[in-house]
């Protein structure tokens, strides 16, 4: 064997692990991933395998996520149908004018219920898909829209919503993702905030961060749940209103893709919540 043909000898010898690892890749499932042996790989490629093996892992963890989701929505959509045809089966039995507008409101209910799951069934599909473009985002403008969108429920309730800047931010994303995320924030507190209340929209600098709060003096939420209430389809005992508990999750989705993240504090001035949303300042 000439030196050409011993060096071709030993290149594919050593080349014969990682194509035994490849034909690995290629006939497994997706259904059920597994990681790959290290075992006989040269120490110089073994990076590269641990490599492959963490992505395998975000991809199960991923795959675990939208499977459970999925049952999640299976469920939560299978109770409003059912109660819907339900609904629809008992107005044919109604007697009367009054005895049928009776039975057509918890029906309405029950549609608006169902509509708006679906809504944010969407949402947050949307959310997952897009991708995060890099626009600049005068926070201020931003906050400003959204107080003068949710004046009038303010106003309903005689709540004193207002802006308090006192740092200026901007910030890089999507300003439709960021909307989403202080438009969850907003509509939480309002709702959650009694009548004569205080909802107050903070923007600061910390640690050259970023910080957007929601801050009200209303019921607040548990320490124990702060976290459980951003998984999918979880609300509260006491929850107000016909939600669906994707709201938060939603939020949470919205703030990974722009490379920030939410959190809830309590109201350390009085009662009440701080919904905080942080993300590396320009």
């Amino acid at each position: 064997m000439n030196l050409r043909g011993l060096i071709a000898y030993i290149v594919r010898q050593q080349l014969r692990p990682i194509t035994a690892l490849a034909h690995h890749l290629d006939t497994q499932s997706a259904e059920c991933l597994q990681a790959l042996n290290e075992q006989g790989i040269a120490s110089e490629i073994t990076p590269f395998i641990h490599a492959i093996n963490r992505l395998l892992n975000r991809i199960t963890d991923l795959l675990t996520q939208q499977r459970r989701f999925i049952a999640d929505a299976a469920h939560e959509l299978r109770s409003p149908l059912t109660a819907l045809s339900l609904q629809a089966q008992n107005l044919s039995a109604a007697d009367s004018v009054a005895s049928l507008q009776q039975r057509i409101i918890p029906l309405q209910k029950g549609i608006e219920r169902t509509r708006q799951l679906n809504e944010q069934l969407l949402t947050l599909a949307r959310t997952q898909a897009t991708k995060n473009e890099q626009d600049e985002i005068d926070v201020a403008t931003l906050a400003r829209e959204l107080i003068a969108e949710y004046l009038p429920i303010a106003a309903a309730k005689n709540i004193d919503l207002g802006l308090a800047e006192i740092s200026v931010l901007t910030l890089h994303g999507t300003s439709e993702s960021l909307r989403l995320i202080l438009k969850n924030g907003l509509e939480n507190a309002l709702k959650y905030t009694p009548n004569n209340g205080v909802v107050t929209v903070q923007l600061r600098i910390e640690n050259n961060d970023a910080v957007i709060e929601v801050i009200d003096n209303g019921v607040g939420i548990p320490l124990a749940q702060h976290e459980r209430v951003f998984d999918a389809f979880y609300r509260l005992s006491d929850a107000l209103g016909i939600g669906s508990g994707l709201g938060l999750t939603i939020a949470k989705e919205a703030a990974q893709k722009l490379g920030g993240a939410i959190s809830l504090h309590e109201n350390q001035l009085t009662s009440g919540l701080v919904f905080r949303y942080r993300q590396a300042a320009l």
